[in-house]
């Protein structure tokens, strides 16, 4: 799998303003360039993280705009101190529910930013009032018997009172968007400070911790904080469901194009975790056992027919790799060598070096109602097989051979 290189350039626009759905802003545009071209349905089927999305109907890629500043688990759900844990009348529900904040009770929350620019900037954070009265697919919000607002400062800037939401919700609504300039941000830690006025009793969520000791609680109004015990009782840890969004594209994301030859010749292709050179098969399989270590080990791991022949053949290919290396060395039929040595390659330590063989089936047969061919679950549990150990940072070169047969080739190649 290969990262693609990026190149910041001028905005390209590949369509006009007017129906472009993803305004680039600031001029800069996201450029992708590959080893090998890839376009129309090929790069669509790329694998690609959260922060790439495509350009319409169009093969292109770009970083997507919307950067979510957080540094919690993300779950999103209230943490319920069970020592304040009440019953209404008609449903066992939590009636207090996250962390209690009023005209005394504050709560701080520090982000961290690397770059502040953004073009519009808004906090986000998870919350309910004093008590709701659960319904299908959300709950009627009351506010205690007061509808005071909440009072949010940023970097030390007070923003205007947000009032709460009264009525009808779904839980969707338990984030509450709050817009502010984003000349506010910084560089390095921001604070956000958040407290209610007096009889107001707003409830903050709060969750396992990414990044330890960003949230903090006051109990005299802003004068002391203590970052270790949150909660209603103070004996909770954790991090409040407060987050910058910031309108910007994100600084970098990955896509992962489909596995690229380092070799092909004659329809067998090579594939490998190692970066190898070699003109010929003999050479690419020679630079690749030349990595062996004393004490390491070669496992051919040959997903090809398993009958007398192929056995031999395999078998001389083990001994020739046993001279030239003075390693140990197996063979194992996949798939069914992941049920025994397969545990040890993945789980052992980094002592093997991994020689996995497939070949284009000589004839396929459609499995009865599973819309695949046997030689395509092959093929999956191959490639699988070589993705779990690449994961691990094993050393695996994979030769996909035109037909079983051309097995001899390995062979015949290390002589």
């Amino acid at each position: 799998l290969l990262e693609p290189e990026r190149e910041r350039k001028p905005a390209e626009r590949a369509l006009s303003p007017k129906t472009d759905p993803f305004p680039a802003g600031k001029g800069q545009f996201e450029v992708f360039s590959f080893e090998r071209a890839f376009s129309g349905k090929e790069l669509f089927d790329c694998p690609r993280d959260a922060h790439i999305e495509t350009d319409g109907n169009l093969p292109i890629f770009r970083l997507k705009r919307g950067e979510l500043i957080k540094d919690e688990d993300g779950n999103a759900q209230f943490n319920i101190d069970r020592t304040a844990f009440e019953r209404t009348d008609s449903l066992k529900v939590p009636w207090w529910l996250g962390e209690q904040v009023t005209d005394t009770v504050w709560i701080k929350k520090e982000l961290e930013l690397k770059n502040p620019e953004t073009d519009k900037a808004a906090l986000m954070f998870f919350y309910e009032i004093q008590a709701h009265y659960p319904r299908k697919g959300g709950y009627w919000s009351v506010a205690g018997g007061s509808q005071s607002p909440l009072h949010v400062i940023i970097n030390g800037t007070e923003l205007p009172p947000v009032k709460p939401d009264i009525g009808y919700r779904s839980r969707t609504e338990d984030w509450r968007q709050v817009d502010f300039p984003p000349g506010l941000l910084k560089k390095g830690i921001n604070t956000v400070v958040v407290h209610a006025e007096k009889g107001g009793d707003w409830r903050f969520a709060y969750e396992n911790s990414v990044s330890p000791n960003r949230s903090a609680k006051s109990m005299d109004s802003g004068k002391t904080w203590d970052y270790n015990r949150l909660g209603e009782n103070r004996n909770e840890n954790g991090e409040y469901l407060v987050r910058f969004l910031l309108d910007r594209c994100h600084e970098q994301g990955m896509v992962w194009s489909a596995p690229i030859a380092l070799w092909e010749k004659d329809g067998m292709r090579a594939f490998s975790t190692m970066r190898l050179t070699g003109t010929g098969l003999g050479k690419l399989l020679q630079a690749f056992l030349s990595a062996a270590r004393k004490g390491d080990y070669v496992a051919i791991n040959a997903y090809l027919p398993r009958n007398p022949d192929m056995a031999v053949a395999l078998a001389e290919l083990r001994f020739i790799i046993r001279a030239k290396t003075g390693c140990a060395t197996t063979v194992g039929f996949g798939p069914r060598f992941l049920h025994s040595t397969g545990q040890l390659h993945k789980g052992g330590p980094d002592s093997g070096l991994f020689l996995q063989i497939t070949a284009e089936p000589v004839e396929d047969l459609e499995i009865p109602g599973q819309g695949m061919s046997f030689g395509t679950l092959e093929r999956a549990q191959a490639l699988g097989d070589y993705e779990a150990l690449a994961a691990r940072g094993r050393r695996i070169l994979r030769l996909n051979l035109p037909s079983p047969k051309a097995v001899r080739l390995l062979v015949n190649s290390l002589k």
